[in-house]
């Protein structure tokens, strides 16, 4: 259809972010290559399956979905959609690949943010419901 809207990689300055284009008669890309390799199946499928929804734009190639160690995606991947820990940072680093791994964020992690934005709420806005509805929590760094 006409009217369609393309999801893509819009490179920035100094980001490189997922951004909407409409009416894909306009939009002429080469693909980017995506390296996908997440633990959860059941997430992986999801994401597996948007990419798949945008098959003109992306090749997506998997990883085995385990480990807990780096892992080096082929060298035609642009950008590597996996767990944190398996991302190959030394190429991020060096400009040689970007990376996503935004939407699998560990659970701690979106708590100790919760109870942060959490608490600044509370600060500006103490009569709120919110104030009174949620226990206080404390956020403890532990350094290695």
């Amino acid at each position: 259809p006409n009217d369609m809207t393309i999801l893509h990689l819009e490179h920035t300055a100094k980001f490189s972010v997922w951004s909407l284009t409409p009416n894909s008669k306009t939009y002429n890309k080469a693909k980017t290559t995506v390296f996908l390799d997440l633990n959860c199946a059941y997430t992986q499928k999801i994401v597996q399956d948007e990419f798949n929804k945008r098959a003109e734009e992306y090749d997506v190639i998997t990883g085995p979905g385990c480990g807990d160690d780096a892992i080096t995606p082929p060298n035609t991947t642009e950008v590597q959609f996996a767990e944190y820990e398996r991302i190959h940072w030394a190429a991020v680093l060096s400009g040689k690949l970007r990376a996503s791994s935004y939407c699998v964020r560990k659970g701690l992690s979106r708590k100790a943010q919760l109870a942060h934005y959490t608490s600044k709420y509370i600060h500006r806005k103490e009569q709120s419901n919110t104030a009174t509805a949620t226990a206080p929590s404390s956020m403890y760094l532990k350094q290695a």
